[in-house]
This record gives C-alpha cells, structure tokens and sequence, in this order.
C-alpha cells in the first residue's frame, strides 16, 4: 500500500493499535487489517487499503495531542482523525521507537 514514490520526504508510521474515523464515526482501524495467511488476503488487502486512502490521501494533519492516558490523536482537515491507543505492548529489542515515529 505504501507508494514510495509518493512518501521519500513526508510520512507518519504508526503501529496498532490505531483507529481512523472521520466526523467521528469509525471508518476502520489496524484490526481491520487482513490476515496475510487467508486465500484472499491479495484482495483483502486491496480493498482495506483503498478504505484508508479513500479517507487519508490528500489529508493534511492539524494537530497531534498526546493524553495522558498514554494516547495520541492526530487531527487532520475535514474532521479526520486518526487515534492511537495509549495500550503499551511489548516492543521487539532493539526497536528505537514506541507506537509511532514521523519524518517531515
């Protein structure tokens, strides 16, 4: 789904747990994600990620609010938002991030 052409500059990596809703109804989230491991994962795939873009491409991020719940919130433009729980899950070692990592 990652079109490298299009994010060498810019990009925001988040892991899951994560939801996208838009005017706050829940539009998917990374449990959605396809098992690779089904028959029709290729197409599963497919269809999860044009969801995403459909809501996402385009999107201009406003803000970003980290709660102290351990949360963060990314607020973009057209009442987009995309939310990453605050659960702390075990982190591979040697991963020099947690939950999520920009480059702009």
């Amino acid at each position: 789904m990652v079109d490298a052409s299009r994010h060498r500059e810019s990009y925001i990596w988040i892991d899951p747990p994560w939801t996208l809703s838009k005017q706050n109804v829940r539009v998917t989230g990374s449990c959605d994600y396809p098992d690779p491991d089904t028959p029709h994962y290729e197409s599963e795939h497919e269809s999860w990620g044009k969801v995403v873009r459909s809501v996402l491409d385009g999107a201009v991020l406003g803000h970003v609010r980290i709660h102290s719940n351990g949360s963060t919130e990314f607020a973009f433009g057209h009442a987009v938002r995309l939310d990453v729980s605050g659960v702390r899950l075990t982190r591979e070692p040697g991963m020099w991030y947690d939950d999520w990592y920009a480059k702009s």
